[in-house]
């Protein structure tokens, strides 16, 4: 009620006290805003503020109408009704101000269909009072002019189009919209177009507004060979918003032009749209001749992960899909994939890739060092694993063999600290864990630095974890018990393994009493 006593003709307090006389049950406070609303009229007969604004919670109180009080919007559009603008601009201009105005009459869910057909009625009653300058002076005016191009698209208005092109940025924007959506509703509009700025005199820039305007097809392609160089070379550096292709010619072309430019995000999303119609060979040819920038990758790691993937299920050539997977590894280097790359697949097979990897870490530019990185972090075939999971013990045992011959000596302990963390990846096998072929080959190898990898990449799975602070230590109670249950089992045939088991085990059986200890004294007393 104080508000209402200064409220004058601040449209801040107005907007505030009008979404509170929509959401507020006060009888007093109602009828003194719609008091206060009819003398505003008496002062002011025209302000749009407060038009806007009426008509913004008239519409709020109508979205739902089987929760609110249909006798508050009666007072409303009274007042709403005596505000509306008199001249033809202002009246219309609201519909083009937002991208979803706000209008009366209607429910939530039958705004879209009532806001598309005040608009196309509001473009079509400006053209037939006041023609082009109309439509010109309502562009000039608001904040979405596209949206009237929309709409124009079936008046005969080509060339005046033509002449407001590169006036002010939101003669463009109308422009652009309407050549486009006319060259999508008339099938022969684009050619005839395009013979007529051949055929007459256009500068340049105006030629290469109305040529990337038009809906990008075959078709119109086509026709841009008909112009200069220049102009066709602009033409594909200014093509935007090309995303989904009707056929895979069309597709193809498309991402050739492209490469001719190095526009190489517009290629990735491109393809990424339109894995449908492109062959997954063309798709990784593509991949494969661009010189990806891998911060691409780091700032949209789905579009990689999702190309990678379709390779990968279309047995795309393998030699190429490995140094792709390697260039792309950004694409998942905060997570494993949901299948083997190929590149994990070849370090489990070759000694040679393995030894590669180990050079690139060391001695390559920062971001092969990343890359490397990332790869080997994600690896987790062990070597001689077979799709049925068993383990071929003589193959594992020549894989290491040869990497040893190829490793400098100095690079053995990185060598040991990567199989350590494989080797620790093994599955279960009738209760027992690892694998017997990994319990032998830790056994057989007896190497300390081994050990001491697989004994940390054991701890390393339990590292990040949530629990309450009154759990006891029943989780590392539980987990030195499965650690040790797994030791008794192997301990008679492989007691090198099963002491690292035991060592766990012991490990988590200490943290278990410290988390019991700080369960058992929590202090319960605030300072």
């Amino acid at each position: 009620m104080k508000l209402l006593e200064n409220i004058d003709f601040d449209m801040d307090k107005w907007s505030f006290a009008l979404e509170h006389f929509r959401q507020c049950n006060d009888n007093e406070f109602e009828e003194n805003i719609i008091d206060k609303l009819y003398e505003y009229l008496e002062f002011q007969l025209e302000n749009i503020e407060l038009w806007n604004v009426l008509r913004e919670n008239i519409t709020r109180l109508n979205e739902f109408p089987e929760y609110n009080d249909s006798r508050k919007v009666i007072p409303l559009k009274d007042v709403y009704y005596k505000l509306t603008p008199k001249k033809l601009i202002p009246r219309y201009k609201y519909l083009f101000d937002d991208a979803w105005p706000a209008v009366l009459d209607c429910k939530f869910d039958q705004q879209g269909h009532e806001i598309s057909h005040k608009q196309k009625d509001a473009v079509n009653y400006i053209y037939r009072i006041k023609k082009f300058e109309g439509i010109k002076e309502l562009i000039n005016s608001v904040e979405y002019p596209s949206i009237i191009g929309s709409y124009m698209y079936n008046k005969n208005i080509d060339d005046e189009v033509f002449d407001s092109i590169n006036e002010n940025d939101k003669m463009n924007n109308f422009a652009s919209q309407y050549l486009f959506k006319k060259s999508v509703q008339y099938e022969n509009w684009a050619d005839d177009i395009i013979q007529k700025i051949l055929n007459e005199s256009f500068d340049d820039d105006k030629v290469i507004f109305i040529l990337t305007s038009l809906n990008p097809n075959c078709d119109i392609w086509r026709n841009v060979k008909l112009f200069k160089e220049n102009i066709q070379d602009n033409y594909w550096l200014n093509l935007k918003d090309y995303r989904h292709c009707q056929t895979s010619k069309e597709g193809k072309y498309y991402v050739k032009k492209l490469l001719r430019y190095s526009k190489h995000d517009e290629i990735i999303e491109f393809i990424g749209h339109n894995t449908d119609k492109l062959e997954a060979t063309f798709i990784g040819d593509t991949l494969t001749n661009m010189e990806l920038d891998d911060e691409y990758f780091k700032s949209n790691e789905y579009r990689g992960k999702q190309l990678l993937k379709i390779l990968n299920e279309n047995n795309y050539d393998k030699e190429k899909l490995i140094k792709l997977e390697f260039r792309l590894s950004s694409s998942f280097r905060f997570e494993r994939m949901n299948y083997d790359l190929k590149i994990h697949e070849e370090m489990s097979i070759s000694p040679q890739l393995i030894s590669r990897l180990i050079k690139i870490r060391k001695n390559g530019d920062l971001q092969s060092r990343s890359q490397c990185s990332t790869i080997i972090e994600r690896w987790s075939v062990i070597p001689g694993t077979d799709l049925d999971g068993n383990i071929n013990y003589e193959f594992l045992q020549k894989w290491f063999n040869g990497c040893l011959e190829l490793i400098e000596e100095k690079d053995e302990t990185y060598f040991y600290s990567i199989l350590g963390r494989v080797l620790s990846k093994s599955s279960e096998d009738n209760g027992i864990w690892p694998r017997k072929e990994i319990c032998r080959f830790i056994d057989e190898i007896n190497n300390p630095k081994l050990k001491n990898s697989f004994k940390s990449s054991i701890k390393m799975k339990y590292a990040t974890y949530s629990k309450s602070i009154y759990d006891g230590g029943r989780r590392e109670k539980n987990i030195a018990n499965k650690y040790y249950e797994y030791a008794e089992k192997i301990v008679d045939d492989y007691p090198v393994t099963a002491k690292i088991l035991f060592e766990v085990s012991k490990k988590f059986e200490n943290d278990a009493k410290y988390e019991k200890f700080k369960s058992d004294n929590i202090d319960y007393e605030y300072d």
